[in-house]
């Protein structure tokens, strides 16, 4: 009889499981400890992917995989089927100018069948109106340019695809143009309570109380953010921090912050629900309404 202590199989992969989780940047060493092992903590690996057009040699974030869509392709080919179904919880979709396939982004949601979480940044001319409206049953926070929202699932705010999000974050909102109609297609969104924007119109004045006036009619959202570091726009802003949910986030790195975040909880989103709290309750100055994403001096 061995001496070595055995667990049972149960506890053994409840234990891979939590390292996994823990540390997915372990995981690639986690898998090779044995098949069993392999088995278990290969799809917690994939629960946020990063997509690209073409893998650009200069740009990496640790831990995370990165794939073109056909290496998508290619690796769906070897594994088995519906592997990436269940697993692939958050999916960044970094798209180029030249990115305007819809059949390609209407592959990776089909593939990827359980997303929660979904960023289509890089390319605003990217239309969403052909993706079918039964490809996102999960979706609950969506980071996406304005102009694709506006022609696509956008034009109908209860449509099914974006009905259950409870996160927005709409990136180079004119908002000359579309302040009264976004704000009240945002009201039409049962579910939504966190509302984020990159842009703010800071030489008109019309357009600023408008959006006052908008996000005081919206009575759901609980958090409101401007992520900039354009100090016109930041000193603008100041007129919507009136309102108590509002605040900025001076942004350092907003792929990193969206794919380690997605995976971590410890995001700009995660970041604005502490500052809001800290603000409410005293710990910070009422007057503060503008922090870094990567300073937490406030805490103290």
């Amino acid at each position: 009889m061995s001496s070595s202590p055995v667990l049972p199989p149960e506890l053994e992969r409840i234990i891979f499981e939590m390292a996994a989780l823990l540390r997915p940047t372990t995981i690639p060493n986690l898998m090779r400890t044995a098949w069993r092992v392999k088995n278990w903590v290969e799809p917690l690996l994939y629960r946020t992917v990063f997509i690209q057009r073409i893998l650009s040699t200069n740009y990496r974030i640790d831990g995370f995989p990165r794939l073109t869509v056909q290496g998508l392709h290619q690796q769906a080919s070897i594994k088995p089927p519906g592997f990436y179904q269940s697993p692939v919880k958050h999916l960044y979709l970094d798209c180029d100018p030249w990115f305007d396939a819809v059949e390609e982004v209407e592959y990776l949601l089909k593939v990827c069948g359980s997303v929660e979480a979904l960023a289509l940044v890089g390319n605003p001319r990217l239309e969403l109106t052909a993706l079918s409206a039964d490809l996102l049953p999960y979706l609950r926070r969506l980071k996406v340019h304005f102009v694709s929202f506006r022609g696509g699932w956008g034009v109908q705010f209860t449509h099914p695809s974006i009905r259950n999000l409870t996160h927005l974050e709409l990136l180079d909102v004119d908002w000359h143009l579309h302040t009264e109609t976004l704000f009240a297609g945002l009201t039409l969104m049962p579910h939504l309570t966190h509302f984020a924007f990159n842009t703010l119109p800071y030489t008109f004045a019309s357009t600023l109380r408008a959006m006052c006036d908008g996000l005081r009619a919206n009575t759901r959202l609980s958090h409101v953010v401007l992520l900039s570091w354009n100090p016109d726009e930041l000193r603008a802003a100041e007129i919507l921090a009136k309102d108590i949910r509002f605040m900025c986030i001076k942004q350092v790195d907003y792929r990193a912050d969206w794919v380690r975040g997605a995976d971590s909880g410890h995001k700009f989103w995660e970041l604005a629900e502490d500052f809001l709290v800290a603000r409410l309750l005293g710990r910070v100055q009422r007057s503060i309404y503008i922090i870094s994403s990567v300073d937490y001096s406030w805490r103290i």
